[in-house]
């Protein structure tokens, strides 16, 4: 296949991924669509490329986790975490964030965890 069709094939998907990130409970499709879509539209089309760079640099809120998925070896994990921060802290007042406080409750439990593992095996 040619350049340009790569490209149109990847702005159909990123279009499709783009409007089905909004539909609730569809977001992970959409995600996934999007960045598959991102993927053959940069890698194909040298303009898109540059273009997206200036874009994240002027916008690195929007930027940055999209740069973040689309590495070979991409951060899913701490991408959604780090979006779900973002996404507390716009919908739900101060006094009502408990994200961070969770995540620190379950990383002490995990630390204590393991020192429990690491006391119980036998040495040898």
């Amino acid at each position: 296949m040619r350049r340009g069709a790569w490209v149109t094939i990847g702005s159909l998907l990123a279009a499709v991924g783009l409007a089905t990130v909004w539909i609730p409970f569809t977001f992970h499709v959409g995600g996934v669509l999007l960045v598959a879509g991102l993927i053959m539209v940069l890698r194909n089309s040298r303009r898109s490329r540059r273009w997206f760079i200036l874009w994240s640099r002027r916008h690195p809120r929007w930027g940055v986790p999209l740069r973040r998925l689309l590495r070979r070896n991409p951060e899913i994990g701490p991408v959604i975490w780090h979006e779900m921060l973002h996404l507390e802290s716009w919908l739900v007042p101060r006094r009502f964030h408990r994200l961070a406080h969770w995540r620190s409750r379950w990383r002490t439990w995990r630390r204590a965890r393991r020192a429990r593992r690491t006391a119980r095996r036998p040495q040898g």
